[in-house]
Protein backbone atom coordinates (compact mmCIF):
# COMPACT_ATOMS: atom_id res chain seq x y z
CA UNK A 1 0.00 0.00 0.00
CA UNK A 2 2.49 2.74 0.47
CA UNK A 3 4.51 1.80 -2.65
CA UNK A 4 1.25 2.44 -4.65
CA UNK A 5 0.90 6.02 -2.29
CA UNK A 6 4.14 6.94 -3.44
CA UNK A 7 3.97 5.98 -6.52
CA UNK A 8 0.46 7.46 -7.48
CA UNK A 9 1.42 10.43 -5.94
CA UNK A 10 4.96 11.23 -7.63
CA UNK A 11 3.47 10.85 -10.83
CA UNK A 12 0.32 12.67 -10.20
CA UNK A 13 2.66 15.50 -8.95
CA UNK A 14 5.29 15.56 -11.78
CA UNK A 15 2.25 15.46 -14.09
CA UNK A 16 0.36 18.57 -12.29
CA UNK A 17 3.59 20.45 -12.33
CA UNK A 18 4.28 19.18 -16.78
CA UNK A 19 0.35 20.34 -17.50
CA UNK A 20 0.68 23.68 -15.31
CA UNK A 21 4.06 24.40 -16.92
CA UNK A 22 3.07 24.24 -20.54
CA UNK A 23 -0.61 26.16 -19.59
CA UNK A 24 2.39 29.01 -18.13
CA UNK A 25 3.81 28.70 -21.03
CA UNK A 26 1.41 29.17 -23.28
CA UNK A 27 -0.44 32.08 -21.30
CA UNK A 28 3.44 34.09 -21.90
CA UNK A 29 2.95 33.25 -25.03
CA UNK A 30 0.14 34.90 -25.59
CA UNK A 31 0.35 37.70 -23.64
CA UNK A 32 -1.14 37.21 -20.01
CA UNK A 33 0.63 36.63 -16.73
CA UNK A 34 0.85 33.22 -16.60
CA UNK A 35 0.29 31.06 -13.35
CA UNK A 36 3.88 31.83 -11.89
CA UNK A 37 2.85 31.18 -8.31
CA UNK A 38 1.19 28.09 -8.57
CA UNK A 39 3.69 26.68 -11.22
CA UNK A 40 6.38 27.79 -9.03
CA UNK A 41 5.28 25.85 -5.75
CA UNK A 42 4.72 22.63 -7.85
CA UNK A 43 8.15 22.79 -9.32
CA UNK A 44 9.61 23.10 -5.78
CA UNK A 45 7.69 20.36 -4.66
CA UNK A 46 8.68 17.95 -7.49
CA UNK A 47 11.98 19.07 -6.89
CA UNK A 48 12.12 18.14 -3.28
CA UNK A 49 10.55 14.64 -3.95
CA UNK A 50 13.51 13.72 -6.56
CA UNK A 51 15.61 12.14 -4.34
CA UNK A 52 13.84 10.13 -1.71
CA UNK A 53 11.95 8.82 -4.54
CA UNK A 54 14.86 7.72 -6.63
CA UNK A 55 16.42 6.00 -3.41
CA UNK A 56 12.88 4.31 -3.17
CA UNK A 57 13.37 3.28 -6.38
CA UNK A 58 16.57 1.96 -5.69
CA UNK A 59 15.26 0.02 -2.50
CA UNK A 60 12.61 -1.89 -3.92
CA UNK A 61 11.19 -3.20 -7.00
CA UNK A 62 7.74 -2.39 -6.31
CA UNK A 63 8.31 0.96 -7.88
CA UNK A 64 9.69 -0.24 -11.23
CA UNK A 65 12.93 1.79 -12.61
CA UNK A 66 11.18 1.80 -16.03
CA UNK A 67 8.23 3.64 -14.83
CA UNK A 68 10.13 6.06 -12.50
CA UNK A 69 13.88 6.91 -13.39
CA UNK A 70 12.89 9.00 -16.94
CA UNK A 71 10.62 11.52 -15.06
CA UNK A 72 13.28 11.57 -12.07
CA UNK A 73 16.02 12.13 -14.81
CA UNK A 74 14.05 14.76 -16.75
CA UNK A 75 13.23 16.59 -13.01
CA UNK A 76 16.43 16.65 -12.11
CA UNK A 77 17.51 17.75 -15.46
CA UNK A 78 14.85 20.55 -15.21
CA UNK A 79 15.77 21.58 -11.64
CA UNK A 80 19.49 21.97 -12.97
CA UNK A 81 18.81 24.34 -15.83
CA UNK A 82 17.83 21.86 -18.34
CA UNK A 83 21.02 22.69 -20.21
CA UNK A 84 22.67 22.86 -23.01
CA UNK A 85 18.80 23.49 -24.37
CA UNK A 86 19.01 27.12 -24.38
CA UNK A 87 21.29 26.97 -27.38
CA UNK A 88 18.09 25.65 -29.26
CA UNK A 89 15.74 29.02 -28.56
CA UNK A 90 16.74 33.26 -28.93
CA UNK A 91 14.04 33.87 -26.19
CA UNK A 92 13.31 32.43 -22.65
CA UNK A 93 9.58 32.09 -23.39
CA UNK A 94 10.07 29.46 -26.20
CA UNK A 95 12.34 27.89 -24.09
CA UNK A 96 10.71 27.79 -20.92
CA UNK A 97 7.87 25.99 -22.88
CA UNK A 98 10.02 23.47 -24.70
CA UNK A 99 11.41 22.59 -21.92
CA UNK A 100 8.04 22.07 -19.82
CA UNK A 101 6.72 19.81 -23.12
CA UNK A 102 9.53 18.22 -22.78
CA UNK A 103 8.01 17.25 -18.83
CA UNK A 104 5.14 16.59 -19.89
CA UNK A 105 6.17 13.92 -22.52
CA UNK A 106 7.93 12.35 -19.69
CA UNK A 107 4.83 12.65 -17.83
CA UNK A 108 3.22 11.29 -20.63
CA UNK A 109 5.73 8.14 -21.23
CA UNK A 110 5.81 7.07 -17.42
CA UNK A 111 1.84 6.28 -17.41
CA UNK A 112 1.80 4.38 -21.10
CA UNK A 113 4.52 2.50 -19.59
CA UNK A 114 2.12 1.86 -16.41
CA UNK A 115 -0.28 1.02 -18.65
CA UNK A 116 1.80 -1.29 -20.83
CA UNK A 117 2.73 -3.52 -17.85
CA UNK A 118 -1.05 -3.49 -16.46
CA UNK A 119 -1.86 -5.67 -19.27
CA UNK A 120 -3.12 -2.38 -20.81
CA UNK A 121 -6.05 -2.64 -18.26
CA UNK A 122 -5.44 1.25 -16.52
CA UNK A 123 -2.86 4.17 -16.31
CA UNK A 124 -3.28 3.84 -12.57
CA UNK A 125 -0.35 2.44 -10.53
CA UNK A 126 -1.80 -0.41 -8.81
CA UNK A 127 -1.02 -3.64 -6.75
CA UNK A 128 -0.37 -4.90 -10.49
CA UNK A 129 2.70 -2.79 -11.27
CA UNK A 130 3.82 -3.23 -7.55
CA UNK A 131 5.60 -6.63 -8.16
CA UNK A 132 8.69 -7.81 -6.06
CA UNK A 133 10.25 -7.79 -2.57
CA UNK A 134 9.45 -4.00 -0.54
CA UNK A 135 13.49 -4.78 -0.53
CA UNK A 136 16.24 -5.75 -2.51
CA UNK A 137 19.85 -5.35 -1.14
CA UNK A 138 21.41 -5.78 -4.45
CA UNK A 139 19.49 -3.44 -6.21
CA UNK A 140 19.64 -0.91 -4.08
CA UNK A 141 23.65 -1.26 -3.66
CA UNK A 142 23.67 -0.94 -7.62
CA UNK A 143 21.67 1.97 -7.90
CA UNK A 144 22.19 4.15 -4.77
CA UNK A 145 26.15 2.83 -5.10
CA UNK A 146 26.44 3.94 -8.66
CA UNK A 147 24.85 7.68 -7.49
CA UNK A 148 27.44 8.04 -5.11
CA UNK A 149 30.03 7.08 -7.67
CA UNK A 150 29.18 8.60 -10.85
CA UNK A 151 26.77 11.13 -9.33
CA UNK A 152 30.32 14.12 -8.71
CA UNK A 153 32.06 13.36 -11.47
CA UNK A 154 28.90 13.61 -13.93
CA UNK A 155 27.83 16.75 -12.10
CA UNK A 156 31.01 18.20 -12.44
CA UNK A 157 30.84 17.50 -16.07
CA UNK A 158 27.15 18.99 -16.03
CA UNK A 159 28.11 22.11 -14.38
CA UNK A 160 31.10 22.70 -17.04
CA UNK A 161 28.41 22.29 -19.86
CA UNK A 162 26.03 24.33 -17.58
CA UNK A 163 29.10 27.32 -17.78
CA UNK A 164 29.86 27.02 -21.47
CA UNK A 165 26.03 27.28 -22.33
CA UNK A 166 25.71 30.23 -20.35
CA UNK A 167 28.91 31.74 -22.21
CA UNK A 168 27.22 30.91 -25.37
CA UNK A 169 23.61 31.55 -25.34
CA UNK A 170 24.26 35.63 -23.58
CA UNK A 171 27.02 35.84 -26.05
CA UNK A 172 24.71 34.56 -28.72
CA UNK A 173 27.11 32.09 -29.87
CA UNK A 174 29.90 34.91 -30.57
CA UNK A 175 32.00 33.20 -27.77
CA UNK A 176 32.07 29.92 -28.04
CA UNK A 177 34.04 26.98 -25.97
CA UNK A 178 34.82 23.48 -26.39
CA UNK A 179 38.14 21.05 -25.63
CA UNK A 180 40.34 22.83 -26.83
CA UNK A 181 39.58 26.33 -25.50
CA UNK A 182 38.02 29.53 -26.00
CA UNK A 183 37.47 30.80 -29.83
CA UNK A 184 35.75 34.47 -30.88
CA UNK A 185 33.71 34.26 -34.00
CA UNK A 186 33.15 37.38 -36.36
CA UNK A 187 30.00 37.92 -38.15
CA UNK A 188 29.93 39.62 -41.38
CA UNK A 189 26.83 41.31 -42.58
CA UNK A 190 25.59 42.65 -46.02
CA UNK A 191 22.95 45.14 -47.60
CA UNK A 192 23.03 46.18 -51.49
CA UNK A 193 26.79 47.98 -51.11
CA UNK A 194 27.16 48.31 -47.65
CA UNK A 195 28.86 45.58 -44.97
CA UNK A 196 28.71 45.07 -41.47
CA UNK A 197 31.45 43.31 -39.51
CA UNK A 198 30.36 42.45 -35.72
CA UNK A 199 33.68 41.01 -34.18
CA UNK A 200 32.71 39.92 -30.58
CA UNK A 201 36.23 40.06 -28.08
CA UNK A 202 37.36 40.08 -25.14
CA UNK A 203 39.39 41.78 -23.17
CA UNK A 204 42.27 39.68 -22.37
CA UNK A 205 43.80 37.12 -24.78
CA UNK A 206 45.96 36.17 -27.35
CA UNK A 207 48.57 38.74 -28.36
CA UNK A 208 48.51 37.01 -31.95
CA UNK A 209 45.16 36.59 -32.35
CA UNK A 210 44.84 40.37 -31.33
CA UNK A 211 46.91 41.09 -34.27
CA UNK A 212 45.21 38.85 -36.91
CA UNK A 213 41.58 40.50 -35.95
CA UNK A 214 42.98 44.44 -36.38
CA UNK A 215 45.20 43.19 -39.25
CA UNK A 216 42.12 42.36 -41.21
CA UNK A 217 40.45 45.44 -40.42
CA UNK A 218 43.37 47.61 -42.92
CA UNK A 219 40.38 47.75 -46.12
CA UNK A 220 39.40 50.20 -48.57
CA UNK A 221 36.39 52.51 -46.93
CA UNK A 222 36.17 50.77 -44.01
CA UNK A 223 35.67 52.78 -40.41
CA UNK A 224 36.39 50.76 -37.25
CA UNK A 225 33.89 52.01 -34.18
CA UNK A 226 36.42 51.62 -31.33
CA UNK A 227 34.92 50.35 -27.64
CA UNK A 228 36.19 51.84 -24.47
CA UNK A 229 34.56 54.15 -21.94
CA UNK A 230 36.66 57.33 -21.07
CA UNK A 231 36.67 59.04 -18.00
CA UNK A 232 37.78 62.41 -18.96
CA UNK A 233 36.41 64.19 -15.45
CA UNK A 234 38.64 61.74 -13.71
CA UNK A 235 35.50 60.63 -11.21
CA UNK A 236 36.74 57.44 -10.91
CA UNK A 237 39.24 56.49 -7.95
CA UNK A 238 41.02 53.53 -9.48
CA UNK A 239 41.36 52.28 -13.20
CA UNK A 240 39.83 49.17 -14.30
CA UNK A 241 42.48 47.09 -15.66
CA UNK A 242 42.56 43.53 -16.66
CA UNK A 243 46.65 43.57 -16.43
CA UNK A 244 47.20 41.04 -13.45
CA UNK A 245 44.86 38.68 -14.56
CA UNK A 246 45.94 38.63 -17.99
CA UNK A 247 49.90 38.20 -16.69
CA UNK A 248 49.34 35.58 -14.52
CA UNK A 249 47.35 33.68 -17.55
CA UNK A 250 50.44 34.63 -19.40
CA UNK A 251 48.10 36.57 -22.07
CA UNK A 252 47.98 40.15 -22.99
CA UNK A 253 45.33 42.84 -22.47
CA UNK A 254 43.34 44.00 -25.20
CA UNK A 255 44.73 47.56 -26.70
CA UNK A 256 43.40 49.95 -28.53
CA UNK A 257 42.93 49.81 -32.07
CA UNK A 258 44.33 53.01 -32.39
CA UNK A 259 47.42 51.89 -31.07
CA UNK A 260 48.01 49.21 -33.53
CA UNK A 261 47.96 51.21 -36.44
CA UNK A 262 50.07 54.03 -35.19
CA UNK A 263 53.01 53.71 -36.80
CA UNK A 264 51.57 52.54 -40.08
CA UNK A 265 51.19 55.06 -43.22
CA UNK A 266 48.27 53.38 -44.22
CA UNK A 267 44.98 55.31 -45.38
CA UNK A 268 42.71 52.77 -43.68
CA UNK A 269 40.65 52.00 -41.94
CA UNK A 270 39.52 54.72 -40.13
CA UNK A 271 39.16 54.74 -36.72
CA UNK A 272 36.43 56.40 -34.59
CA UNK A 273 35.58 56.29 -30.84
CA UNK A 274 32.23 56.36 -30.13
CA UNK A 275 31.77 55.17 -26.70
CA UNK A 276 30.60 56.66 -23.58
CA UNK A 277 32.18 58.55 -21.06
CA UNK A 278 31.34 57.55 -17.52
CA UNK A 279 30.27 61.07 -16.05
CA UNK A 280 26.85 59.59 -17.98
CA UNK A 281 26.22 57.42 -16.06
CA UNK A 282 24.35 56.72 -12.49
CA UNK A 283 25.80 56.73 -9.05
CA UNK A 284 25.54 53.26 -8.82
CA UNK A 285 26.79 52.55 -11.78
CA UNK A 286 30.09 54.34 -11.20
CA UNK A 287 30.19 52.60 -7.66
CA UNK A 288 30.11 49.25 -9.62
CA UNK A 289 32.58 50.18 -11.88
CA UNK A 290 34.89 51.56 -8.89
CA UNK A 291 34.32 48.30 -6.81
CA UNK A 292 35.19 45.94 -9.82
CA UNK A 293 38.42 47.49 -10.29
CA UNK A 294 39.48 47.48 -6.81
CA UNK A 295 38.73 43.62 -7.03
CA UNK A 296 40.69 43.48 -10.16
CA UNK A 297 43.58 45.25 -8.73
CA UNK A 298 43.99 43.05 -5.62
CA UNK A 299 43.95 39.91 -7.27
CA UNK A 300 47.51 39.86 -6.28
CA UNK A 301 46.12 38.90 -2.92
CA UNK A 302 43.56 37.06 -3.02
CA UNK A 303 43.90 35.91 0.57
CA UNK A 304 43.40 39.74 1.84
CA UNK A 305 40.88 40.02 -0.96
CA UNK A 306 39.43 37.09 0.54
CA UNK A 307 39.66 38.49 3.90
CA UNK A 308 37.81 41.99 3.17
CA UNK A 309 35.13 40.17 1.35
CA UNK A 310 34.42 38.29 4.65
CA UNK A 311 34.28 41.52 6.85
CA UNK A 312 32.72 43.39 4.33
CA UNK A 313 30.32 41.66 1.21
CA UNK A 314 28.89 45.00 0.16
CA UNK A 315 32.71 45.28 -0.75
CA UNK A 316 32.35 43.51 -3.83
CA UNK A 317 30.38 44.75 -6.83
CA UNK A 318 26.48 44.45 -7.15
CA UNK A 319 25.40 44.15 -10.31
CA UNK A 320 21.74 45.38 -10.92
CA UNK A 321 18.95 46.21 -13.32
CA UNK A 322 20.65 50.39 -13.27
CA UNK A 323 23.78 49.21 -14.09
CA UNK A 324 23.30 46.85 -16.33
CA UNK A 325 21.12 49.18 -18.12
CA UNK A 326 24.15 51.86 -18.50
CA UNK A 327 26.87 49.46 -19.26
CA UNK A 328 24.85 47.00 -21.87
CA UNK A 329 21.46 49.09 -23.08
CA UNK A 330 22.48 52.27 -23.13
CA UNK A 331 25.95 51.97 -25.15
CA UNK A 332 24.33 49.28 -27.59
CA UNK A 333 21.51 52.19 -28.48
CA UNK A 334 24.11 54.37 -28.71
CA UNK A 335 26.37 52.48 -30.92
CA UNK A 336 23.80 51.39 -33.25
CA UNK A 337 23.00 55.14 -33.69
CA UNK A 338 26.74 55.03 -34.69
CA UNK A 339 26.41 52.65 -36.89
CA UNK A 340 23.66 54.08 -38.93
CA UNK A 341 25.69 57.61 -39.42
CA UNK A 342 28.55 55.57 -40.23
CA UNK A 343 27.13 53.71 -42.93
CA UNK A 344 25.91 56.91 -44.71
CA UNK A 345 29.70 57.56 -45.28
CA UNK A 346 31.66 54.39 -45.38
CA UNK A 347 31.04 51.02 -47.50
CA UNK A 348 32.22 49.32 -44.74
CA UNK A 349 31.73 49.38 -40.72
CA UNK A 350 33.41 47.02 -38.46
CA UNK A 351 32.78 46.91 -34.52
CA UNK A 352 35.08 45.16 -32.39
CA UNK A 353 33.61 45.26 -29.13
CA UNK A 354 32.32 42.72 -26.26
CA UNK A 355 30.88 39.72 -27.08
CA UNK A 356 28.03 40.28 -24.50
CA UNK A 357 27.13 43.91 -26.84
CA UNK A 358 26.39 41.26 -29.81
CA UNK A 359 23.35 39.38 -29.39
CA UNK A 360 21.18 43.12 -29.30
CA UNK A 361 23.19 44.35 -31.81
CA UNK A 362 23.02 41.37 -34.72
CA UNK A 363 19.07 41.80 -33.81
CA UNK A 364 18.99 45.16 -34.43
CA UNK A 365 21.41 45.43 -38.01
CA UNK A 366 18.68 42.66 -38.93
CA UNK A 367 15.94 44.14 -38.53
CA UNK A 368 17.69 46.98 -40.86
CA UNK A 369 17.58 44.33 -43.69
CA UNK A 370 21.36 43.39 -43.24
CA UNK A 371 21.91 39.40 -43.77
CA UNK A 372 24.52 37.52 -42.02
CA UNK A 373 27.19 36.51 -45.37
CA UNK A 374 29.40 34.67 -43.63
CA UNK A 375 31.63 33.76 -40.24
CA UNK A 376 34.83 33.17 -39.40
CA UNK A 377 35.91 32.05 -35.51
CA UNK A 378 38.97 31.82 -34.36
CA UNK A 379 41.03 30.33 -31.72
CA UNK A 380 41.58 32.84 -29.01
CA UNK A 381 42.37 31.10 -25.45
CA UNK A 382 43.61 27.56 -25.43
CA UNK A 383 43.09 25.63 -22.06
CA UNK A 384 46.41 24.39 -22.84
CA UNK A 385 48.29 27.12 -22.42
CA UNK A 386 46.00 28.31 -19.58
CA UNK A 387 47.03 25.40 -17.74
CA UNK A 388 50.53 25.48 -18.45
CA UNK A 389 50.56 29.22 -17.34
CA UNK A 390 49.01 28.36 -14.07
CA UNK A 391 51.39 25.83 -13.30
CA UNK A 392 54.66 27.85 -14.77
CA UNK A 393 53.77 31.02 -11.90
CA UNK A 394 51.40 29.45 -8.68
CA UNK A 395 53.90 31.24 -6.95
CA UNK A 396 54.20 34.27 -8.94
CA UNK A 397 52.81 37.02 -7.47
CA UNK A 398 50.15 38.77 -9.86
CA UNK A 399 51.52 42.04 -11.07
CA UNK A 400 50.51 44.11 -14.44
CA UNK A 401 52.12 45.17 -17.37
CA UNK A 402 54.75 47.83 -15.50
CA UNK A 403 53.51 51.48 -16.62
CA UNK A 404 50.65 50.70 -18.32
CA UNK A 405 47.55 52.60 -17.87
CA UNK A 406 44.68 52.26 -20.43
CA UNK A 407 43.24 55.59 -22.16
CA UNK A 408 39.63 53.80 -22.01
CA UNK A 409 38.01 51.47 -19.40
CA UNK A 410 36.25 48.09 -21.40
CA UNK A 411 33.31 46.50 -19.33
Amino acid sequence: MFHLVIGNSFLALFAIDAGLSVLDGLLRLSGFEGLPFLRNAVAIAVALTLVPVYLLVAASPRLPAPVFLPPIFVGAWLSLGAVPLQLSFDDLASLDLAASLIQLAAAGLAYATVYLRSGRRTAAFDSSAARGPTFAPLRFAGLAGGAVVLGPPLLAAYLVLALTTLIESSTGGFVQVDRHGIYLVENHYRKADREIRLVGMMHIGNAKVYEQIFDSFELPETVVLEEGVTDDSHLLESTLSYGKLADRLQLVVQQRVRSHFEERSSEWPRILHRDMDVSEFSDETLEFVHKAAVVANALDDPEAMLEQLQEDPSWMPARSDTVLHDILTRRNERLLGEIDDALLDYERVIVPWGALHMPWLEHEIEQRGFARTHSERRLFIEWEGIVNALKEQSDKPMVGPPGFEPETIRL
